[in-house]
């Protein structure tokens, strides 16, 4: 099976939807201007690759295939999840970033913390397992690491696009997210987002 225009449609449903990833692309435009959503973004974009590499390696298979380790990779994704929600439920009132001026421990910090959002992502473990095997095909003439590094090429062009985008229309917002009342909504919602997607993860690890 390798109808790539399927494999373009799910990628885009799976990452447009709401969840910790776009909780993170939105804060950092916010926060840390364009270049600190980019970092993010591009952090996204590493900590998918290695996670899709170590899956096709035969990590990921091990993992699902063992409950200890798919109970161990939630309770991991869930403590970044909290700590993520409580730094942003403390976070000062968001202030506006003059174009080049992100520091540099700004934008590492970004690129961080978004490839580690991704990497224990157990959602994306579980997509890659299982999803993406349907679109490999073993006689193809490809070969069968170029189409895995075709779909990766495919899932990043969709996650920069839609992150992107979403980074555009936080920044349309930005003027009125930037006073008290629009930052600490921002603020709080964001983190009730991540300890959500945090407890949720906590609950399927002890069921």
């Amino acid at each position: 099976m390798q109808p790539y225009p399927l494999f373009v449609a799910l990628s885009v449903v799976t990452v447009l939807m709401p969840g910790p990833a776009v909780v993170m692309t939105l804060s950092n435009r916010l926060a840390g201007g364009l270049a600190a959503c980019w970092w993010g973004i591009a952090g996204f974009a590493c900590g998918y690759t290695a996670l899709v590499l170590l899956a096709m390696g035969g990590v990921g298979v091990a993992a699902l295939g063992a409950p200890q380790g798919m109970g161990a990779l939630r309770l991991v994704a869930a403590a970044l999840l909290a700590y993520l929600g409580l730094r942003l439920w403390r976070a000062p009132p968001l202030a506006v970033v003059p174009a080049g001026a992100l520091a540099t421990a700004t934008a590492r910090r970004c690129f961080v913390q978004g490839a580690l959002l991704q990497f224990v992502n157990p959602y994306a473990l579980v997509f890659v397992t299982t999803v993406w095997p349907q679109f490999l095909n073993r006689s193809a003439s490809l070969p069968l690491m170029s189409q895995v590094l075709l779909l990766l090429a495919i899932h990043t062009g969709v996650t920069v696009g839609i992150h992107g985008s979403y980074a555009v229309l936080a920044g349309r917002a930005r003027r009125w997210l930037s006073t008290e009342g629009g930052a600490r909504a921002l603020r709080r919602v964001g983190a009730l987002l991540y300890f959500g997607f945090g407890a949720s993860l906590l609950l399927r690890a002890w069921a």
